[in-house]
């Protein structure tokens, strides 16, 4: 089996209607610079949404949209996570918000998005689901979103997200990893996306952010001070990451 040998973001912040072309535009301008076999690439949360997710307007999702992911990877020797709307059923409440562990023989659930950012793309999962993998050597994990942040105006909603952190670490542990990725679909328009890189030190930290400029994504590789990506969009980023 390959490990893993490099990890990224994509930072993508512009026109959201064909969000995998501008990957595969992203992922070769990358390639013609380094290497990017062996990686594993965030891409931001509710990637097949198709247009901005602030403001909150218009409705339905981007069908077709993980398959097409799996091809990329099979292209470009990768692997992602990336955040994506699911629906998992034909009534008409809004889909899950969700991340996903794509490469070239598919996808595996990551986790389901618990918070409530009040856009209305998504409802909520109700009881939450987290589910780290083992991959490629590495202990692969997410959390969507404002799902990473900690602290709270409301005092049950932040013990809330303390227990679910806690129980997130231990399911972690349990993986028994040498090293773990902690992978971050993100809009995040409101928390410091660098702070928040700050609360996760022990694990390498990967937040894809697809908000204005100033909210950037994050890469972390170890103790290493965080990486911050605001400009220029579009892009994908990638760090060297040495094997367990």
């Amino acid at each position: 089996m390959n490990e893993l040998k490099r990890i990224g973001v994509f930072h993508f912040v512009s026109d959201k209607s064909d969000p995998v072309s501008s990957l595969r535009a992203a992922l070769n301008d990358a390639r013609a610079k380094s290497d990017l076999s062996n990686s594993l690439i965030v891409l931001p949360e509710a990637f097949n949404l198709g247009r901005d997710y602030w403001p909150p307007e218009g409705e339905g999702f981007l069908s077709g949209i993980p398959g097409l992911l799996t091809l990329l990877a099979r292209e470009f020797d990768t692997a992602f996570v990336a955040g994506l709307l699911v629906d998992e059923n034909s009534d008409s409440r809004p889909p899950l918000s969700a991340a996903f562990l794509i490469d070239g023989d598919g996808c595996q659930l990551l986790a389901y998005k618990r918070g409530d950012d009040g856009s209305g793309h998504y409802r909520p999962h109700p009881n939450g689901f987290d589910q780290p993998r083992p991959y490629k050597g590495f202990c692969v994990a997410a959390l969507v979103c404002m799902d990473c942040t900690r602290g709270s105006r409301d005092r049950r909603t932040d013990d809330a997200t303390q227990a679910h952190h806690k129980a997130l670490r231990a399911q972690i542990a349990k993986i028994a990893a040498k090293q773990t990725i902690l992978c971050v679909p993100a809009q995040m328009v409101e928390s410091n996306s660098e702070k928040v890189a700050d609360s996760w030190l022990g694990y390498h930290f990967l937040l894809a952010n697809s908000a204005p400029p100033r909210h950037g994504s994050v890469i972390r590789v170890g103790k290493e001070n965080p990486c911050v990506i605001t400009e220029p969009a579009d892009r994908v980023v990638i760090r060297e990451i040495a094997a367990p």
